[in-house]
């Protein structure tokens, strides 16, 4: 048996083929560990990359839902608002209306002029018959 590389290479050039050797063993374990440690940052910066955009997404999310807090918030204090002047605009309306029925039922049950008063007046049917005379005046024939 004859010891010759593992592997060969064989690399094509525009006039012939040269076969290359393969390198020896510490360089591919060099290699690969450099492969490796490549490898390895670039999961590295991935995940930080991941982990910025979730952040950033967090963030966003806190942000629109305090957003939305705060435009509720707003919303409840105008209805409070609302209401409190709706409120108040019955009441008055309530005083109105209660001032309003009490004198409507003071005018309506205020004491008519006694019978004895309506005697002592005369009414238009019973007028002298000159009325170029003053009322209460004897009338001259």
């Amino acid at each position: 048996m004859t010891t010759e590389p593992e592997t060969s290479k064989v690399e094509s050039t525009d006039s012939d083929l040269q076969i290359v050797p393969a390198p020896p063993p510490s360089e591919v374990s060099d290699e690969l560990a450099k492969v490796k440690q490549a490898t390895q940052a670039l999961v590295d910066a991935l995940q930080g990359l991941a982990q910025a955009k979730l952040q950033t997404a967090s963030d966003l999310t806190e942000e629109a839902h305090k957003s939305i807090d705060q435009s509720v918030q707003a919303l409840r204090s105008q209805a409070d608002q609302k209401w409190q002047t709706a409120i108040h605009q019955v009441a008055d309306i309530d005083a109105r209306l209660t001032k309003a029925a009490k004198a409507a039922w003071e005018a309506f049950t205020a004491p008519t002029v006694s019978t004895a008063e309506s005697d002592t007046t005369e009414s238009p049917s019973e007028a002298p018959a000159n009325s170029n005379a003053p009322t209460g005046s004897p009338v001259d024939p």
